[in-house]
């Protein structure tokens, strides 16, 4: 018995595409979330003034004072700390006369560009200013016996118009900085 296959032909289909099944997905999902959404917003009646009322409740105990009592065992050590090492220095470099281009000179300032409790934090703030082209060093210093600090430190400059340029390029890169009196 011979078959003939030539003249059988196929009745099945072809499989579906997968990109049909995840759009049906999709459909089904956003549909769920939909109905979610208008059962979540059939819920909740909008006060506007008991909102209101709430967080003005809210802001009158955040701004009383906490009574002395409550942190008598706080020391604040940040006066002993820092002396007077914070100098504001005018953004506009004038033109300076002879006598305090020589009291400039004589003056030189160091940048702390961060302070990290993490030597890895630290050090990955010298390595952005290696990439802006600023050479960085790291001091760790301890607090009270217990808490260490690693402090990213670039100069001691001269007040001149270098000090501005780094203080700029600094602005520009949104990092945060402090200029400090270099000890004599």
């Amino acid at each position: 018995m011979t078959r003939d296959y030539a003249e059988k032909t196929s009745t099945a289909k072809p499989p579906t595409p997968g990109w049909v099944w995840m759009l049906v997905g999709l459909m089904i999902g956003l549909f769920v979330a939909f109905l979610v959404y208008l059962n979540q917003a059939g819920r909740v009646p909008l006060n506007v003034q008991a909102i209101k009322k709430d967080i003005e409740k809210k802001v009158a105990t955040a701004r009383k004072p906490i009574p002395v009592e409550e942190h008598s065992g706080i020391g604040f050590d940040f006066y002993s700390i820092l002396p007077e090492y914070e100098v504001p220095v005018p953004k506009e470099s004038a033109t300076p006369n002879e006598k305090s281009l020589e009291a400039n000179t004589k003056q030189r300032f160091i940048i702390q560009a961060g302070s990290f409790q993490q030597q890895a934090d630290a050090e990955s703030r010298k390595a952005e200013l290696a990439l802006l082209g600023l050479v960085a060093r790291i001091q760790t210093v301890t607090i009270d016996g217990n808490k260490t600090w690693h402090r990213v430190l670039l100069g001691p400059y001269p007040k001149d118009l270098n000090l501005d340029k780094i203080r700029r390029q600094l602005e520009e890169y949104e990092i945060a900085y402090l200029l400090l009196k270099a000890r004599s």
